[in-house]
């Protein structure tokens, strides 16, 4: 009898080496989670990083995302979670292989397509905070919305409208000016 339990202690222990843990539960401020293996649950483990060093990323895991486990010792007490995997619960967010593609939820990603060299950006709102200055160095930059600058603009070369130009109210092409006279006068404010 003892030879048959020294034996599934051995299989168990030697399965846990490596093993998939599926997120049960998430302490997001202590960076920790536990994960089910089986009917059996980790402790609480760090949640693994990309990098935690001087460059640090944080991404925290959704429940129901499965990792792989590597336990030396085989007990679970001491799995480490090394990468996250694809699984039905959470599948791969492209199946092309000239994209790399990251989907922060049902309606924003970000994707390059590195065959064409062409980066999309799906985001409800960007915020952008430089301490000296953005340099956007392109030849071409359309924008397809409005634009609202809160600062002075300093242009080095033509500004070409296609419609009117409005400016404290008055418009370009169709104000008039009042006090006109011949001559050398000039004229009056425009109207």
């Amino acid at each position: 009898m003892q030879t048959i339990r020294m034996n599934a202690e051995s299989q168990r222990r030697l399965h846990n080496i490596a093993t998939i843990g599926t997120v049960t539960h998430i302490d997001a401020d202590s960076a920790l989670m536990r994960l089910a293996v089986g009917d059996n649950e980790t402790d609480w483990i760090n949640i693994p990083s990309i990098a935690a060093g001087q460059v640090s990323v944080w991404r925290c895991p959704s429940i129901g995302e499965q990792y792989l486990l590597v336990s030396p010792s085989g007990e679970l007490a001491n799995a480490i979670p090394v990468i996250s995997l694809y699984s039905d619960h959470n599948p791969s967010p492209s199946t092309d292989p000239n994209e790399i593609r990251i989907r922060y939820n049902d309606t924003d990603f970000c994707s390059i397509d590195v065959a064409n060299s062409q980066l999309t950006m799906h985001i409800s709102q960007i915020t952008n905070q430089a301490a000296t200055s953005m340099v956007l160095d392109t030849p071409n930059t359309v924008l397809t919305g409005d634009l609202q600058v809160d600062g002075a603009i300093n242009c080095s070369k033509t500004i070409t409208a296609s419609t009117e130009v409005t400016a404290a109210g008055i418009d370009l092409t169709t104000h008039t000016h009042s006090g006109v006279q011949s001559g050398g006068s000039s004229t009056g404010t425009p109207q």
